[in-house]
């Protein structure tokens, strides 16, 4: 994942610790937060899907999990999960953007193409070269560029 997308990420992880105040050290939303930043994914995995099963849906939380589900290369998880989140935050060009990229690895190109574009859209900025740019953008940048 690359670095602009990993601060979105992280800072949903912060967020989720931020939304319920002072979460307990036990509370399963706190747990995958430090999993998911000390990059333990399958505990990580665990306690954000925890966190659902208690009913604590939040956007930070459906993008955390589909990040997961995306490191851990289960696309099939992570683009439902990416869905959700996007129901929640529509015009977040973050989440379209790994949504595409879960779209691409899955080989889904005509699929990651429209969330690419909905990125752009969104942040006309993530079509920067990759000399400037984070690697998400240079994915983006990539993708764009060898199509013509």
């Amino acid at each position: 994942m690359g670095t602009k997308a990993l601060g979105i990420v992280l800072v949903g992880v912060l967020g989720c610790e931020a939304a319920y105040g002072q979460a307990k050290p036990s509370d399963p939303c706190t747990v995958a937060d430090r999993s998911f930043a000390a990059h333990l994914l399958p505990e990580a995995r665990s306690g954000y899907e925890a966190c659902l099963a208690a009913g604590q849906v939040t956007f930070e939380i459906l993008s955390n999990l589909g990040a997961v589900y995306s490191q851990l290369s289960q696309f099939d998880r992570a683009i439902p999960t990416y869905r959700q989140a996007l129901a929640l935050n529509p015009d977040n060009p973050f989440l379209h953007l790994n949504l595409g990229l879960a779209f691409y690895k899955s080989d889904k190109v005509r699929e990651a193409a429209v969330e690419f574009s909905r990125t752009l859209i969104l942040d006309p900025d993530n079509l920067i070269p990759a000399s400037s740019g984070s690697a998400n953008t240079s994915r983006l940048f990539s993708f764009f560029t060898s199509r013509r």
